[in-house]
This record gives structure tokens, C-alpha cells and sequence, in this order.
């Protein structure tokens, strides 16, 4: 039988407590909860297919189940209602979970992502996309051969009744191109600060819809 040196078992040991403490620190959940570094309030999060509130300690303050296929994230109004983007629509539900508003954008060249908030006149204002086709790119100066580029960046305003766009503003109405003085919105750059350069845009941003 061999027998092991005193640093041998040691040696083991230590790697087993070191094992067991990194496997430990793995595990989900609130690790520390220091109350004079951490920002008062609750967090507001989504574990498909849950949105939750949870408070500093970790602990569930209040669940809406299965609420699925939205963009990105859910947004909690003062009110307690939740907002969000789904299937180019916005919808507005309450504590309970009941829907109290859901309006379709009124506009097939339109289609609404990621953000929106609630306006004070109970509108709703969310970041879009304009679809394009390259005839409509090229008349904004764009000037990548062999490209095929699809949308357009946008913020409109959505009437929370009728989902018509009450207020819109379009990426291509701000930009601007140095290159070709013959080419649609021709400018010079240092004197027009405000506006995009259109020869600043890689390609894949415009094929792939990831404008700015």
C-alpha cells in the first residue's frame, strides 16, 4: 500500500476546497447585497417566459407570467402597467397581468423596435424602421456598388387609439454626402455638423438592417 506525504493530502485538499468554491460561485442568483453601495429601488427583468420585479435582496416581488414574443424588453410605467413591443404592435398590460391596450402601427412601410415609452399625452413614442428599397437609398446619396440595403432607421409617434403616426422622424432627412457634387444632397461635412455622413455607413449596417 503506498501512503501519502502530509503535502500530498494537502495538496488534494486545497484543489477539492478550491473546486467546490469556484463551482459554488456559479451557481445563480443574489451573491452580495450591500445596501449602502446599492441604488434604493427594484429591478425589473425578464426570464422568458417571465417578466419580474425583484428587490436588492434578490427576493420576487411581483410576476407576469408568460408574457412572450416581445422585443427585447418590457418597460414598467409609473402607473404599474407594463409596456412593450410585440409583433410590430404595442401592448400595455396591468398588475394583474390583464391587457388594457394594444394598438397595430397603421403603416406597412413601418415596423416597430426594441424601444418605447409613454408619451404624457398617452401616446406612444418608439424607435422603427422604414423599409427601402435601393432606388429610395440611392436618391439620399448612397453609393455602395453590389449592395442591397433594406431599412431605414425612424421615431414615431403612435396614437395609442387608432395606432396612425402622429409624429415621425426619419434618418434620411439628415444626412448628407461630400463625394459627388452632382449626387442628391450633396454638402460639405465640417459645415453641416447636424447631419450624417452617408459615406460613413458600412455595408453591413445597411444590409442587415443595424443602421446607427
Amino acid at each position: 500500500m503506498k501512503y501519502r506525504s502530509s503535502t500530498q493530502i494537502f495538496s488534494l485538499l486545497f484543489v477539492f476546497l478550491l473546486s467546490n468554491s469556484a463551482s459554488s460561485q456559479l451557481q445563480p442568483g443574489i451573491r452580495q447585497n450591500t445596501q449602502d453601495e446599492a441604488t434604493p429601488g427594484y429591478v425589473l427583468l425578464t426570464a422568458f417566459p417571465n417578466t419580474y420585479i425583484i428587490d436588492n435582496c434578490g427576493e420576487i416581488v411581483h410576476t407576469w407570467p408568460n408574457i412572450s414574443n416581445f422585443d427585447l424588453h418590457a418597460k414598467l410605467l409609473p402607473n404599474g402597467n407594463l409596456v412593450y413591443i410585440s409583433n410590430n404592435r404595442v401592448v400595455e398590460r396591468d398588475w394583474s397581468g390583464q391587457v388594457v391596450n394594444a394598438v397595430q402601427i397603421q403603416s406597412n412601410d413601418y415596423m416597430l423596435k426594441y424601444e418605447v415609452i409613454l408619451l404624457p399625452n398617452q401616446n406612444y413614442l418608439c424607435v422603427a424602421r422604414k423599409l427601402l428599397n435601393r432606388i429610395d437609398f440611392d436618391e439620399i446619396g448612397y453609393n455602395i456598388p453590389n449592395a442591397q440595403p433594406t431599412y431605414m432607421d425612424a421615431v414615431v409617434e403612435l396614437n395609442r387609439n387608432t395606432g396612425d403616426i402622429e409624429w415621425l422622424w426619419l434618418l434620411s432627412d439628415h444626412v448628407i454626402q461630400q463625394r459627388d457634387p452632382d449626387a442628391p444632397i450633396y454638402g460639405i461635412l465640417s459645415e453641416n455638423p447636424q447631419l450624417i455622413n452617408m459615406d460613413a455607413v458600412a455595408i453591413f449596417d445597411w444590409n442587415f438592417g443595424e443602421s446607427f
